[in-house]
């Protein structure tokens, strides 16, 4: 339980990739400064990384306005970022993919991943759409109730992956 007068404890997942889509938008808000001194606190300490953090950390340094601070610690945690992804299209259970960390050519994540590597997993998601048009999740489903907004949500994001690497029109 949290203090008295204070809020759950901050961390990377959503505050980094939240600070970074307001950074990139352009938006003031008196919490944004704070946030970012936050996330930069976050990643300095950083060493090991998860998937899910990989792409929070990658979401924050891809768009904060500081480019050169990005750019050391983009330069700093590329392996542990790289390593949080799975290569092996085949690997089993709750994964991230490299393109779930690039899920465009132009994102941070890009650099962190061959052609081939990408163009691999390009190949997997195109194979594993289901015959209804969508994409399941990888992940155990605590309800379910939530496979249906879980397969959507997947859904596009492959299709905005896929036409974001010319894979479709």
């Amino acid at each position: 339980m949290a203090a008295a007068g204070r809020g759950a404890p901050a961390a990377l997942n959503p505050t980094a990739p939240v600070a970074g889509l307001l950074h990139a938008f352009g938006v003031d808000h008196p919490w944004l400064g704070p946030a970012t001194e936050y996330c930069w606190g976050a990643i300095a300490a950083v060493g090991e990384v998860e998937a899910y953090d990989a792409m929070c950390v990658l979401g924050f340094l891809e768009r904060v306005p500081d480019r050169e601070r990005a750019e050391a610690e983009f330069a700093r945690l590329r392996e542990p970022l790289r390593t949080s992804a799975a290569l092996d299209p085949d690997a089993p259970g709750h994964v991230h993919s490299p393109v779930d960390l690039a899920p465009r050519p132009d994102s941070l994540g890009r650099r962190l991943f061959s052609d081939e590597e990408i163009g691999v997993h390009l190949d997997r998601i195109v194979e594993d759409q289901g015959e209804d048009g969508g994409w399941a999740p990888n992940f155990a489903m605590w309800t379910p109730v939530v496979v249906h907004e879980w397969g959507g949500y997947l859904t596009l994001a492959r299709l905005e992956t896929l036409k974001a690497y010319g894979r479709i029109d």
